[in-house]
């Protein structure tokens, strides 16, 4: 499962990285309901149902709970 999530994030990664800076939105803040957890050495991934759906967030490392409702100021695509 680790393998796999470590996969999805390189992927997601280097979409994002090949992304036209032109046309990448930034939102002034993300907010949603925490739905899964995985943390790593230095970031806390976060997977979010926001309004718009669900999509996955890293922060610096944050104790942070399943269910909490958390805000992410000045995301990045």
């Amino acid at each position: 499962m680790k393998v796999l999530f470590a996969i999805a994030i390189m992927l997601f990664v280097t979409s994002a990285w090949a992304a036209d800076p032109a046309t990448a939105s930034v939102s002034p803040s993300l907010t949603g309901e925490v739905l899964e957890i995985q943390d790593v050495d230095s970031y806390t991934y976060l997977r979010l149902k926001t309004k718009d759906g669900e999509t996955w967030a890293a922060v610096n490392r944050a104790p942070v709970q399943k269910g909490t409702r958390v805000t992410i100021e000045n995301p990045m695509v």
